[in-house]
Formats: structure tokens, sequence, C-alpha cells
């Protein structure tokens, strides 16, 4: 994880970091101030973003963004230069300590003069919440506090052997003084000195750790004193540079950074090993250092050489810009940067193979123009020589061919397709780029979708007939497009079962016969006999229909099956019965007995031709009393009584009726002694024998029918 490194210092000056040993500094590089110009004072405001420069040759404050090192004013001061200098906490207001004219001044950060306090000193320390301000006085061995709210001198402090240089601790409680006339460092706290340490010869300036202890540069004899902050004892002393002149604390790296103005080095001492752990050459007679709190570079001001001295913090290289477009086209120039932190500036390089035509310059441009279609896999490096190379994850490039407009390769999927049962087929095109496809007229069935690669699929939810169109657009020319499509979705197989399998069983010879059979199932079934014999002259279609005209009679059983191929056949028995053909009634014998005689038997039978045979019935009139008429057509009985009837006999069979009508008359003759036949057959004669032969009275019965 990366941190900034303000949040490195922040965790440092609360004891949660432990720093390791200092990495050797990026290539030192120059700032030119221009002709004529001295620097011997410098600060960063606590922003990072503005390296303030003293100027002693042109009395001048001199304001240059650390971005790009040029300078943003120049304020120029008059009768005197800034010897030392502060900014304030919120980086708006720079405080300048000039001791010509024994005035303490704030200008804004564009320059812009604010206020100023009249007090002798050397040099300068602001507290931590830039509230007080603090001058040192070699000459008048005095400390003076201003006010920086107030804008007043608010108390002075004697200090014994003239007090060069000042330093607040961390939390703003003590501030200590280097005193060069009796070698110590004085502790003062509240106004009050409360100790003076001993050090080496000639402290000319100090600066305090997080942990609060305080390092002092002895300029007399090369040394730095480590006063420890619990015990206020030098701990230990360290060999610098030649006459070391100032110290700042560099809390990117735990470094104290202490100017050596008699051998023109910078001595990095690690805080936590209080060794010595590089040496960096600068310019011609340094004697102040600042430090930028955001990236940990170093500024060295270099009063014989006029220029100032950066010392960039290394840094391993750390990816800002790793994401080129993933395509490229076969003879369309292509151009990427990759961009990556470091110090010094990271170079880059690849591992893997770069499309063909691309390459990757050590400044991260990869550019050029591909030459054939593919897929590329590669990793970018980037690498400046300080801790791990940084490197991309794997970046994977394809080339297409040249732009070409799309043309089916596939697109004539199945016609049919069933409810329930998934479908899929997919339409495939030619073109570059990769073209997507679309229905663009009609309508899909209900159920399937056509995505853009091309698939299209699901499970058809509706029976019905589809038909649409699919194109195929990549932006290049004209879209493909495919001929009209029809899709037919059909229910779900299902095995036949009869719905209508009873046709008439009876029918006659010269009858038109029609019967259709039907059965459920999907695809629907046919029909067929699958066993036995249909009656001669009838026949069953694949439909189901069994019609025609039989042409014998007799009895026939069969059996029809329905079939469609799903599941067992669906069968069912018939039995169909020809009879002959169909006549209506025709009376054959309509003559009954003409005479019929009280008490004594009468028979006749009626007889009629047709189709199934006849009934016989009385449709009108009444029977002689006695006589009755069978279905059969069999008039007898007994008569009873004499008189004449009038009745009508018909014969029927539901093809027709015959009707006959016609009379009976029937006498009843009165007894005689004896009876002579006269040879006569319905008019019988009776005679008597005695003295007085009666008269003969006739006994007759007659019947006439018609019909």
């Amino acid at each position: 994880m990366r941190r900034g490194f303000a949040a490195i210092a922040a965790l440092v000056a609360a004891g949660l970091v432990l720093i390791a040993a200092t990495p050797a500094h990026a290539d030192p590089r120059t700032i030119d101030l221009g002709s004529g110009r001295k620097p011997i004072s410098a600060a960063v405001s606590p922003d990072g973003s503005t390296l303030y420069v003293g100027d002693d040759n042109y009395r001048a404050l001199l304001a240059l963004a650390t971005s790009t090192e040029q300078t943003m004013f120049t304020r120029n001061l008059g009768y005197d230069s800034p010897e030392s200098m502060a900014v304030s906490p919120d980086s708006s207001t720079i405080y300048t300590l000039q001791p010509r004219i024994s005035e303490l001044v704030a200008y804004s950060n564009t320059g812009a003069y604010g206020w100023g306090v009249s007090v002798a000193g050397s040099k300068m320390a602001l507290n931590p919440a830039g509230t007080e301000a603090y001058v040192t006085s070699s000459g008048l061995n005095r400390l003076s506090v201003i006010s920086t709210t107030s804008k007043s001198v608010t108390q002075t402090i004697t200090v014994p052997g003239g007090p060069v240089d000042a330093a607040v601790s961390p939390n703003g409680s003590i501030v200590y003084t280097a005193n060069p006339g009796n070698n110590t460092v004085s502790l003062i706290s509240a106004g009050t000195v409360l100790q003076s340490v001993p050090v080496g010869s000639d402290p000319e300036a100090l600066a305090v750790a997080p942990n609060g202890d305080v390092y002092v540069a002895n300029t007399g004899d090369g040394t730095v004193s480590v006063i420890e902050a619990g015990t206020s004892r030098v701990r230990t002393t360290v060999t610098v540079g030649t006459q070391p002149t100032a110290i700042a604390y560099n809390a990117a790296n735990g470094d104290m950074y202490v100017v050596n103005r008699g051998d023109n080095t910078v001595s990095l001492l690690s805080t936590q090993t209080n060794t010595v752990t590089l040496t960096e050459r600068v310019g011609s007679v340094p004697v102040a250092v600042a430090i930028n709190p955001v990236t940990g570079a170093a500024y060295v001001a270099n009063s014989g050489a006029g220029n100032i001295t950066v010392l960039p913090l290394p840094k391993p290289p750390v990816f800002e810009e790793e994401t080129p477009p993933g395509s490229a086209t076969v003879g369309t120039a292509y151009s990427y940067t990759f961009t990556a932190d470091g110090e010094p500036s990271p170079t880059f390089s690849v591992d893997g193979d770069l499309p063909a035509g691309l390459t990757l310059t050590p400044a991260g441009v990869l550019s050029g123009t591909p030459t054939s279609a593919g897929k590329s896999t590669f990793v970018v490096r980037a690498s400046n020589g300080v801790g791990q190379d940084a490197t991309t994850d794997p970046i994977t490039m394809r080339v297409e061919p040249k732009p070409e407009a799309p043309a089916f390769t596939a697109d004539n999927p199945p016609k049919s397709a069933t409810i329930g049962t998934p479908y899929s087929f997919t339409f495939t095109a030619t073109g570059s780029p990769s073209p997507t496809f679309s229905v663009s007229k009609g309508q899909l069935p209900d159920g399937l979708t056509l995505s853009s690669d091309g698939v299209l699929s699901g499970t058809p939810t509706s029976a019905d007939t589809f038909t649409f169109t699919v194109a195929a657009s990549n932006g290049v020319g004209t879209d493909a497009a495919t001929d009209p499509i029809t899709i037919t979705v059909t229910q779900a197989p299902v095995a036949p079962a009869f719905t209508a399998d009873t046709p008439p069983a009876a029918t006659t010879v010269g009858a038109t016969y029609s019967y259709t059979f039907a059965a459920s199932g999907s695809p629907s079934p046919t029909f067929s006999v699958s066993k036995g014999q249909l009656p001669a002259g009838l026949s069953l279609t694949a439909g189901g229909v069994l019609a025609g005209t039989p042409t014998a009679t007799g009895t026939s059983t069969f059996t029809v099956a329905a079939s469609n191929g799903v599941g067992s056949d669906a069968t069912t028995e018939v039995t169909i019965t020809v009879s002959k053909q169909l006549v209506q009634p025709t009376f054959m014998a309509v003559s009954p007995p003409s005479a019929a005689t009280v008490g004594k038997r009468y028979s006749y039978q009626f007889t009629a031709a047709g189709n199934p045979a006849p009934t016989f019935t009385v449709t009108s009139g009444r029977l002689p009393a006695g006589l009755t008429l069978t279905p059969q057509g069999l008039l007898s009985g007994t008569p009873t009584s004499t008189g004449t009837w009038t009745f009508t006999v018909t014969a029927s069979n539901g093809i027709g009726t015959g009707a006959s009508t016609g009379s009976i008359t029937i006498v009843t003759a009165a007894a005689a002694p004896s009876t002579t036949s006269n040879g006569s057959d319905h008019e019988p004669t009776s005679t008597s024998s005695g003295a007085a032969a009666p008269v003969a009275t006739p006994v007759t019965a007659r019947a006439t029918f018609t019909g």
C-alpha cells in the first residue's frame, strides 16, 4: 500500500514506524536561482507546494513551486536579507528574520507584506501551533518570544552563552537554544531556563526528532550531539562532516540532514541507529537545508555556488497509468503512455510479446501500427533501482483485422420447435470488428431470445408460427440481414388417445355411410385399420374418416389404430353389421276371409314386402268385436257380435308405410233343427224339420279390403 510522506511522518512522530537504514538518494539535481544570487536560508511550506529561499546578495525573498522548481515570485526586502525563516502550519504565511534591521516580518504566500515586529536576533523557530515565534540574539544573550496573534514581543528570556539557534519540542512545551559561547544547549519552559546541557564545540544549529531527542550540530569539532529526551543528557556524539552548520529532520526516512559547510556535503544521520548512513556532495558553501514534508526531498542552500541542491528521497516505482486500450486494429496507429511515480524516474520495459508492429520506449510510450491480427499477453515493468520493480497485471491486447462489413456464415436455424423443449442456434457472421446480432424485423417465438453475440435460445412457451429477420452489424458498411426465418412451434409430444371412436354399428347395402374418428396427441395422430377387415365398400382415411357405400351384407369386426410415433398407439375395436337395402312396405296379402260367424274362430294373415320387415297396426277404424291384429299381421279371434266394421291396416318399417282399408260384416243366424248345406262357402242356410217348417235365415259375414 502506498503512503504519502506526510502520513509516514505522522506515523514516525507517533512512534509507530521503524525506519530502516537509509537508502541511497536518487541523483541530486540543481536549481539555478539566477546570476548573482546568494542563498543563505530556506524553508518549505507544510503543504509541500512552495520552497522559500532567502537571497543575501539582492536582499530578496524567492518563492519557487516545488512541482516545477520555477520561481513564482521574488520579494525585494530592501536593506536586509532573511537570514532565517519559517512557514505557518497552514502554509499561508512566511516569517522572515532580518537581523540588520532587527525585525521579524510576516509575508503572505503570494509575497504581500503582512506585518513586522522589531526584534534583535539571528535565527528563529516557530512552535507547532504557529502561535509563537522564538528569536535568538547571541549578542544580547536573549531569547525573544513573539506572539503571531498579537504581533508583538510577549516575553524576553535571558539565556547565557550567546544563543544562535532555537528549536521547539514536538508538543511545544520546551524551547531549546544552541549556545556556542559556553558550548551548551538550554532547555526553556514557560519563560524559565530549566537547565543547560553541555555539548560539543561551538554548537550552531539544532533540530528535534519526533521522540523528543535533540540533535545539535557542533561546528567547532564536526560532530552532532544527541540529547536524550527523557534524561536531558547527551546520549551519544556522532562524527559528521566539516563545520556542520545546519540540521533538519526528514520524517520520510527518519534521518537528520546535517549540512557541512566546510566540505560541501550533507550527512544523513539515522535517528534509529544514530549513525551516518550516507554522505551526499552538494554545492559550494552549503549553509541551510529545508525538507519537503510531502515528498521527502531535501533542499540545500549553497551560498557559494548561488544555487539549490535537491536531494530527492529515493522511492520505488508505483504505477499510475497502466491500463492501455485492450483492442487495436491492423493498419491503425496505436499509442498509450504508461506512467509511474518513483525517484529517480522509472524506466519501462516489457515481459512477454507485444503485438507485431508495437514497441515500448523506456519512457513508457507503447505505440506503433499493428501489422497482424491476433491476441498478445504481456507485462510492463517499471524500474529505477530502488526497491522492487513495479509490474502491471498481465495485459491482454487483441488486434482486430481491418474493418470489414458483416456477412452471415450461419443463418439457417431449425424451422421447428416444441413447447417446453430447450432450443438453441448460433448465428455467425464474418466482419471486423466482430458483428453483433439483433432482430431487425418480425417477432421471435415466445420464450426465445437473441443475444448480441448471435445465440438464439430459450424454451418456447406457446404454439404458433413466427417469422422474423436477423441483422448482423458492426458499424462498417451495410448490415447483413438473413432472409425471413420461419419457426413453427408445436405442442410437446403426447401419445394419442381416442376422443371419438364409436361409429354407427349398423348400415345397409347401398346406403351412404360416414363417420370420423378423432384422437388427441402431438403431433396429430393418423388413423389406420390395424386388425380385421372393413365392410365391403367402406374405407378409412389417414385423417380418420370411415366412409363409403356398403355393397354386401354381413358383420365386420375390425380395429382402428391412432398413431403419431409417440408412445403406444391408441386402438379401438369396432363391429358394423350391414343389412339388405331398405325398402318401404308393399302389401302382398290383403284379402281376409269374407265370411265370419259369431262364435266361430276367424283367422287371416296380412303380408307385406319391405326391408326391414314391416309391422302391422290398425291405424283407423275398429276391428270386429272379438278379433285382434298382431304386429306380425295376423288378424284372428272369435267374433262375438254381428255388424259391419270398417278399419285400416297399415304396414310400416321405418322406411315408409303401406295401408289397406276395408270392412267386415258379421251376421248371426237363428238356431234350426237341422242344417243342410247348399254348397255355398259363405252363405250357410239353416233348415229345420217338423210340422211347420220355419223360414230359413242366412248367417254370413263379408269382408271387403282395398289396399
